[in-house]
């Protein structure tokens, strides 16, 4: 069944007017940008990105969407990080729990992670705002930073 999903997934991208001029979607497996969609099976999820959160992630490349496949148990991740006054914060620094920097914001204050498991626990902070924890659960969230008292 997921064969056939896939494949009605990436023929209904093909048979929609696209020609060797026309860009196509970026399609991503594991976190993993492929050329090569022929050979793709057994996945868990197939996530697709399209419009204004693919070109801010891919930049005018990703206006054609992207479709996110994950085999590993893990789920891709976007977010959106604002102030308590609802403005993009810029530069945010996403950290795993052992302290590495996984990402940080983009100039629109959106991130994205390829894949992280389910239950993992991942630290937002940027400086002159309250770092806040976020357990993830699903594949997009909006994180809201408060200023730090002075």
């Amino acid at each position: 069944m997921k064969r056939i999903f896939l494949f009605l997934a990436l023929t209904g991208f093909c048979t929609s007017g696209f020609t060797q001029s026309t860009p196509k979607p970026i399609v991503m497996l594991n976190g993993q940008i492929v050329k090569d969609t022929t050979n793709l099976n057994n996945f868990e999820r197939i996530d697709y990105l399209n419009g204004k959160k693919g070109v801010e992630l891919f930049g005018p490349k990703g206006g054609k969407g992207v479709i996110i496949i994950q085999a590993d148990g893990k789920i891709p991740l976007y977010g959106e990080v604002i102030s308590t006054k609802g403005k993009k914060i810029k530069y945010a620094e996403v950290i795993s729990r052992d302290g590495k920097v996984l990402t940080t914001t983009n100039h629109c204050g959106t991130f994205f992670l390829p894949y992280i498991a389910i239950g993992e626990t991942v630290t937002v902070q940027k400086k002159g705002f309250e770092s806040q924890s976020l357990t993830v659960q699903q594949s997009e969230s909006r994180i809201e930073l408060k200023r730090r008292k002075k």
